[in-house]
């Protein structure tokens, strides 16, 4: 049987998604940078770093992985807010693989639903959100993609159909089984959405490794560095928490530092790299800051230590555990109560 590819936007996305089914399975996931290994072995996530790129050259992005000729499952990782090239991706994925399309734009456990085609993040329409970079256009994803708007009980009569692109809702844990129950019997149907959507989806991997090989439950400890690259509220608050309540070493964004966010966050990492090297544990913010941080080295993505926080191994940091997480999401004291061992408590 083909393996499993997903595809997604950005670098904490792409690490969130190999998290989640890493801890599903009891598997390790790899993460690649726009590149697509052959032949596809088990689950691999690649990182197109599209989020920001103008529309056209996202869609080419995705057509130039060459997803045509693969057989397996497929499935692409969207942002929870919409942001970023999501219509053109998809138009991408179509135009390459020649498979229909289904967007479930919803993840429950982070407050992000879909309700009547309508995207919402803790109940507000993700369009009227502030978002620094590459925000969403519309709350209606389905006006972007010229897509049918279903619900779980009407899903089958889609799939029946010709449309080639429906947008989904889901407002709980139980829609997306709900929506996987579904889907198992279309394989060749993409599915679109955020992490949660593509961990409940993709079909199960069963790997024959030892525990040893799997890494066990993450171990953190010695020197912590955090390199907090994004600027939302959220981001910054958790911030402020950890210098406050922790010895952590937490390096920020200097926006004074160039006159561009690739140059600003350039900065960031070089001023962080010699903390980097010396850290035990290492706790990253920001898909874009991932990227600048991790560069094009290789990654196998362990589990999660929270919801939307993938541990990982990365040869660009041996020895360290490094986790990331988006900027978008969680409370003040998130990042000081998963560094104290006391997340879920």
């Amino acid at each position: 049987m083909s393996g499993s590819v997903i595809v997604a936007d950005d670098r904490t996305g792409a690490l969130e998604t190999a998290g989640a089914l890493a801890q599903r399975d009891g598997s390790i996931v790899p993460v690649r940078f726009r590149t697509l290994p052959a032949p596809v072995d088990g689950q691999v996530v690649v990182d197109l770093g599209s989020r920001h790129l103008p529309p056209t050259s996202a869609a080419e992005a995705v057509a130039g992985l060459g997803l045509g000729r693969h057989a397996g499952w497929v499935g692409h990782k969207v942002d929870s807010l919409l942001r970023g090239n999501v219509a053109a991706e998809i138009s991408g994925l179509r135009a390459s693989t020649g498979r229909r399309v289904l967007l479930v734009p919803a993840s429950p456990g982070l407050g992000r639903t879909c309700v009547g085609g309508v995207v919402r993040a803790d109940g507000i329409p993700v369009a009227d959100l502030v978002d620094a970079r590459s925000p969403a256009t519309t709350s209606r994803p389905a006006e972007l993609l010229g897509a049918a708007e279903v619900d779980a009980p009407r899903l089958s009569r889609w799939l029946g159909g010709s449309d080639p692109v429906a947008v989904c809702d889901a407002e709980t844990e139980d829609d997306l089984i709900g929506i996987a129950a579904v889907m198992a019997g279309h394989p060749h149907v993409i599915i679109a959405g955020p992490a949660a959507v593509i961990a409940a989806t993709c079909p199960p991997w069963s790997p024959n490794i030892s525990p040893t090989e799997r890494f066990g439950d993450h171990v953190m400890g010695g020197r912590v560095v955090v390199v907090v690259g994004s600027v939302h509220p959220s981001a910054l608050a958790q911030a402020d928490a950890l210098e406050q309540a922790t010895t952590a070493r937490v390096f920020r964004t200097d926006l004074s530092a160039g006159s561009t966010p690739d140059e600003v966050l350039a900065d960031l990492a070089a001023r962080a790299a010699t903390a980097l090297a010396e850290a035990r544990t290492i706790v990253i913010v920001g898909g874009d800051t991932a990227a600048a941080v991790l560069g094009d080295a290789t990654v196998e993505v362990c589990g999660l230590v929270a919801t939307g926080m993938p541990w990982f191994r990365t040869s660009r940091f041996p020895g360290a555990t490094v986790i990331t997480k988006p900027g978008s999401f969680g409370g003040p004291n998130l990042l000081v109560r998963v560094l104290s061992g006391r997340i879920g408590r």
